[in-house]
């Protein structure tokens, strides 16, 4: 689909994010890409999902720490948020989406955190050529994602 296409159907999209369509909306049941993406997400962050993911990421983040080995001498860091958002990012995307994705892109976070920081550039529409640093570093994390997700297939299939 291209980037035309992809806004057409965007642009077309009435449907909402609740259980129900809008009353006036034409979008078809297997095409509510809002709702049908959002049910999974809304069952995985609540309940005994999110109790799961929360106590992964404890015990995944008191494991970051301890491999920081900084108790024993100062550590200096220019940027306390930097440093906090390092420490979290790794223990977060493991504990949403398991070990494999991190141990097949080890500076994915870093690379989070930079497309975050480069997100404006793609929602004002800059090209390629503008920004090819930005878009680079968006190839590179959907590149691993999927990657990531092709593993996930390839094991649940196996299994």
């Amino acid at each position: 689909m291209t980037p035309e296409e992809s806004m057409k159907v965007y642009l077309g999209y009435d449907s909402g994010i609740s259980p129900q369509p809008h009353p006036r909306s034409n979008v078809a049941e297997k095409n509510r890409y809002y709702y049908q993406n959002r049910k999974p997400i809304v069952g995985f962050f609540n309940g005994s999902g999110l109790m799961s993911m929360g106590n992964r990421f404890s015990s995944l983040l008191i494991s970051e720490i301890n491999q920081l080995q900084m108790f024993d001498d100062r550590v200096q860091e220019a940027d306390l948020y930097s440093f906090v958002l390092k420490v979290l990012v790794g223990p977060a995307v493991e504990a949403m989406c398991g070990p494999v994705l991190r141990d097949q892109n080890p500076n994915f976070g870093n690379d989070f955190w930079k497309l975050d920081h480069d997100i404006l550039y793609f929602f004002k529409g800059y090209p390629r050529w503008l920004a090819p640093s930005a878009h680079q570093n968006r190839v590179k994390l959907l590149d691993g994602v999927k990657r990531w997700h092709n593993i996930a297939r390839d094991k649940l299939q196996a299994s």
